[in-house]
């Protein structure tokens, strides 16, 4: 039975009362999915696929349940053929508090994990372990799942990529067992620096959605941009693809030149400006840094102050609107790194928004942009990022931002939205 499963199950793209479960079994098999609120499984609901995607090697079937109590835990596992569940496989999540109602957690951000064919192996570092053990709500990746560096047209050969970084014991585990929001990078997209021009775009935007338990895309599905949204009470998140519409770092720096590209640029502004009104606090996550100074960094380095005339375009926004809700999660840059957004300054020369870096999980340490208010860390691996928000319902919420290496607090910072 265990042979039948070739990668997952992982659980993402949850909500209050719903979420996804995917996982690839042998072409030949039959799945259904296993769901109680009980750690035994016992008077579970039986759930077939909601969808089917379908190679020579395997079968990516996806479970959507639907129509489930908010704040809620439920376990799961997979029946596939006439055998018992794979009680080894066995994962969980918990349904999100309701929407637009007030709501206090934790989850856990990160980016950045070696592994693929040049590391002869994928990331089995013990921070996915200390992750899990803190019991966040979801975890929300920024980023480098693993360093493949895939530039591929086939589909497989960017699925191969998941399915290394699932066939891990740590990881595997960590996404069976805590929900999972992703956005990519360069290195899990189409390799270093890898932009709209990169050969194995499709494929990769493929793959993701044939993989990935996601939220729904904007876009919809097939050769579409993968960014994304979602709320916890209320709290909006809006995961921006910072890689597949870009335009090249080298290109002139004028208001051609792009990160995010016309439409989801729009969509962007769109969102942070009703979240202005409706949300005390949005998470934008951007998976490339946002501070920095081009004539220091370098004019081609691979961040948003590489595109300065988008990133002003933006930063105006914000101000021009009154936008003072805003909190930014990054990676990229293998370091952890806390702005309170006295350095994050726009064309008027005010603070703006808080910036947090939360990276590396077990590449080696790397500096990219400066400065940020609340220190640079990059001196270990096993690093990631807690963020509570404590919503009591008044007009603002509470945000406690927490830097980790291990076990171990670097930095912290506590503030109130809107600011």
């Amino acid at each position: 039975m265990a042979n039948e499963i070739i990668f997952g199950p992982w659980v993402g793209g949850v909500t209050s009362t719903s979420a996804v479960i995917k996982a690839a079994i042998d072409s030949n098999a039959t799945a259904e999915l296993i769901l109680s609120r009980s750690a035994t499984l016992s008077d579970p609901a039986r759930l077939a696929p909601s969808g089917i995607t379908a190679t020579s090697q395997m079968r990516v079937v996806a479970f959507t349940p639907t129509g489930l109590p908010p704040g809620t835990q439920f376990h799961y596992a997979l029946k596939v053929g006439g055998d018992p569940p794979t009680i080894d496989r066995q994962g969980r999540f918990s349904t999100f508090p309701a929407e637009n109602s007030p709501a206090s957690f934790t989850f856990a951000c990160a980016g950045d994990a070696k592994g693929g064919e040049i590391f002869s192996g994928f990331s089995n570092h013990r921070v996915y372990d200390v992750i899990r053990e803190e019991d966040p709500l979801f975890f929300l990746h920024l980023g480098d799942i693993h360093y493949d560096n895939i530039d591929s047209t086939q589909v497989s050969r960017h699925v191969k990529g998941y399915r290394g970084v699932l066939d891990t014991d740590r990881q595997g585990r960590l996404y069976r067992e805590v929900p999972l929001a992703y956005i990519w990078d360069d290195h899990d997209y189409c390799g270093n620096a890898s932009d709209r021009d990169s050969s194995g775009r499709q494929a990769a935007r493929l793959a993701y959605q044939q993989c990935v338990p996601h939220y729904p895309l904007v876009e919809g599905s097939g050769n579409v941009a993968i960014y994304q949204a979602f709320t916890v009470g209320r709290v909006r998140f809006l995961l921006t693809d910072a890689r597949s519409e870009r335009t090249s770092r080298t290109e002139p720096d004028d208001a051609s030149k792009s990160i995010l590209g016309a439409r989801q640029k729009q969509w962007l502004k769109d969102e942070l400006l009703a979240g202005r009104d409706r949300f005390p606090l949005v998470v934008w996550v951007s998976s490339v840094p946002w501070i920095g100074d081009p004539e220091e960094e370098g004019d081609d380095t691979d961040a948003w102050f590489s595109y300065s005339t988008e990133r002003a375009e933006m930063g105006s926004f914000v101000e021009e609107n009154g936008i003072n809700n805003i909190l930014m999660l990054c990676a990229d840059a293998h370091m952890v790194a806390l702005d309170d957004g006295s350095n994050n300054r726009g064309v008027t020369g005010a603070g703006g928004f808080p910036v947090f870096h939360a990276s590396p999980l077990d590449r080696s340490n790397s500096v990219k942009g400066k400065p940020f208010s609340h220190g640079i860390f990059a001196m270990h691996k096993g690093q990631f990022g807690l963020v509570t928000i404590n919503d009591t319902g008044g007009a603002t919420l509470e945000v406690v931002l927490r830097g980790r290496q291990m076990e171990n607090e670097l930095v912290t910072h506590t503030f109130d939205s809107p600011r």
